[in-house]
């Protein structure tokens, strides 16, 4: 499921911090975070 969103070149996430999330949702969001990050690192 996360190769889905690794693909795109913007991912934009909104209303993260206004709707509950199932800890599974967590589980998946951090980890695509740290691989958005380690495929485009910023200085």
């Amino acid at each position: 499921m996360l190769q889905k969103y690794l693909r795109w070149d913007l991912l934009l996430i909104d209303e993260i911090g206004y709707v509950e999330v199932e800890p599974v949702q967590v589980g998946l969001f951090f980890p695509l975070m740290q691989s958005v990050t380690a495929r485009n690192p910023r200085s």
